[in-house]
């Protein structure tokens, strides 16, 4: 267990009206009661960076094995499964629109990719969270079994996109940025600009990214 620690602004708006508790899992006594916690709850959702619950050996099969019927919810920016080079990556909001493609349609069209100020990752992937929770505990009603969602923040964001990612797919039109007062801009034939995992959204992400690591 850890004492009180010092929180800031946000984090007192996150966690208002909610009973929390710090676990130390390098130590047994935080796996202990982890897996105590385990037993009583229908719901277990962690949002650490792929791997780091594996390196303090917190895996699926052990928590189905305390508890067979838990719904599981990993929670990270680039998903469980892909490419290693993203995975391990710690992640946030802004790296969430970036990478799933939000900046491309957000900001004046004469300007670069720009970041919505409310945190859209994290409001688009609880909004998927909470339909993943409800489809989980459904199927374990029916079958008994737990089951394990594994949500990426980025495709949480590129489902908000409507059809832009399917026409550049399937017709190799972009769609461009609008902002409030102007017409939307229609798609256009393939630019340097693209959908969800382009290299327009890659760039944004990996220049966010860079800022971060400068400054820390």
């Amino acid at each position: 267990m850890r004492g009180p620690r010092p929180h800031g602004g946000d984090e007192a708006e996150v966690t208002k009206n909610k009973l929390s508790m710090g676990l130390d899992f390098k130590k047994a006594r935080g796996i202990e009661l982890l897996m105590a916690l385990w037993k009583i709850s229908d719901v277990w959702m962690e949002s650490s960076a792929p791997g780091t619950c594996e390196r303090n050996a917190i895996t699926n099969e052990l928590a189905l094995a305390v508890n067979p019927s838990l719904v599981i919810v990993r929670v990270s920016t680039y998903g469980q499964y892909g490419k290693q080079e993203y995975l391990g990556r710690p992640g946030y909001d802004a790296i969430a629109q970036a990478y799933g493609g939000m900046m491309n349609l957000t900001g004046d069209p004469a300007g670069p990719p720009q970041r919505a100020k409310s945190y859209t990752g994290g409001l688009c992937h609880r909004a998927n969270r909470v339909g993943g929770n409800d489809d989980g505990a459904v199927e374990v009603k029916k079958s008994g079994r737990g089951q394990v969602i594994d949500l990426a923040q980025y495709e949480a964001v590129a489902q908000t996109n409507g059809n832009t990612l399917p026409i550049f797919t399937g017709e190799g039109a972009v769609s461009g940025h609008t902002v409030i007062g102007r017409r939307a801009s229609s798609p256009t034939i393939p630019s340097n600009a693209a959908m969800a995992g382009s290299s327009s959204a890659r760039s944004a992400a990996q220049s966010t990214i860079g800022s971060r690591d400068s400054s820390a």
